[in-house]
Protein backbone atom coordinates (compact mmCIF):
# COMPACT_ATOMS: atom_id res chain seq x y z
CA UNK A 1 0.00 0.00 0.00
CA UNK A 2 1.34 3.17 -1.19
CA UNK A 3 1.75 6.28 1.69
CA UNK A 4 -0.74 8.22 -0.64
CA UNK A 5 -3.58 5.94 -0.25
CA UNK A 6 -2.79 5.15 4.02
CA UNK A 7 -5.31 6.78 6.08
CA UNK A 8 -3.91 10.11 8.20
CA UNK A 9 -3.18 8.39 11.43
CA UNK A 10 -0.94 5.43 9.18
CA UNK A 11 0.87 8.09 7.82
CA UNK A 12 1.25 10.20 10.62
CA UNK A 13 0.34 13.58 8.68
CA UNK A 14 1.75 16.51 9.40
CA UNK A 15 -0.29 19.55 8.84
CA UNK A 16 1.43 23.36 8.91
CA UNK A 17 0.47 26.42 11.33
CA UNK A 18 -2.12 27.60 8.75
CA UNK A 19 -4.03 24.08 8.34
CA UNK A 20 -3.66 23.38 12.06
CA UNK A 21 -5.48 26.60 12.81
CA UNK A 22 -8.05 25.82 9.99
CA UNK A 23 -8.48 22.08 11.72
CA UNK A 24 -9.09 23.71 14.91
CA UNK A 25 -11.30 26.39 13.63
CA UNK A 26 -9.33 28.45 15.99
CA UNK A 27 -9.75 31.56 13.65
CA UNK A 28 -14.00 30.80 14.20
CA UNK A 29 -13.54 31.58 18.01
CA UNK A 30 -12.83 35.31 17.47
CA UNK A 31 -9.27 35.08 18.54
CA UNK A 32 -7.14 37.84 16.59
CA UNK A 33 -3.92 36.17 16.06
CA UNK A 34 -4.89 32.27 16.27
CA UNK A 35 -1.52 31.15 15.28
CA UNK A 36 0.11 32.30 18.24
CA UNK A 37 -2.54 30.88 20.09
CA UNK A 38 -1.52 27.82 18.63
CA UNK A 39 2.15 28.43 19.26
CA UNK A 40 1.11 29.12 22.89
CA UNK A 41 -0.64 26.02 23.56
CA UNK A 42 2.49 24.47 22.54
CA UNK A 43 4.79 26.08 24.97
CA UNK A 44 2.48 25.25 27.88
CA UNK A 45 2.89 22.01 26.96
CA UNK A 46 -0.82 21.38 25.85
CA UNK A 47 -0.41 20.37 22.50
CA UNK A 48 3.13 19.39 20.54
CA UNK A 49 4.65 20.30 17.63
CA UNK A 50 7.73 20.01 15.45
CA UNK A 51 9.94 22.20 14.40
CA UNK A 52 11.50 21.27 10.92
CA UNK A 53 13.56 24.96 9.68
CA UNK A 54 11.57 27.46 10.31
CA UNK A 55 8.43 26.30 10.32
CA UNK A 56 6.62 24.00 13.04
CA UNK A 57 4.47 20.86 12.23
CA UNK A 58 1.75 19.67 13.83
CA UNK A 59 0.64 16.02 13.95
CA UNK A 60 -3.04 15.35 12.98
CA UNK A 61 -3.48 12.47 15.97
CA UNK A 62 -2.02 15.17 18.55
CA UNK A 63 -4.85 17.53 17.01
CA UNK A 64 -7.51 15.38 17.87
CA UNK A 65 -6.20 14.56 21.09
CA UNK A 66 -6.43 18.40 21.60
CA UNK A 67 -9.42 18.85 20.78
CA UNK A 68 -10.99 15.22 22.30
CA UNK A 69 -9.00 16.92 25.95
CA UNK A 70 -10.51 20.32 25.55
CA UNK A 71 -14.12 18.50 24.65
CA UNK A 72 -13.94 16.43 28.05
CA UNK A 73 -12.67 19.07 30.02
CA UNK A 74 -15.08 21.19 29.14
CA UNK A 75 -18.15 19.03 29.64
CA UNK A 76 -16.50 18.32 33.48
CA UNK A 77 -15.86 22.14 34.48
CA UNK A 78 -19.45 22.86 36.24
CA UNK A 79 -20.57 26.35 36.88
CA UNK A 80 -18.61 28.53 38.98
CA UNK A 81 -19.44 28.69 42.54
Amino acid sequence: MSAKSRPARETGEMLTTAQAVAYLKLSETGIRRPERSLHRYRKLGRLRGVRVGYQFLWPRSELDRFLNAGLSSNGSSGTAK
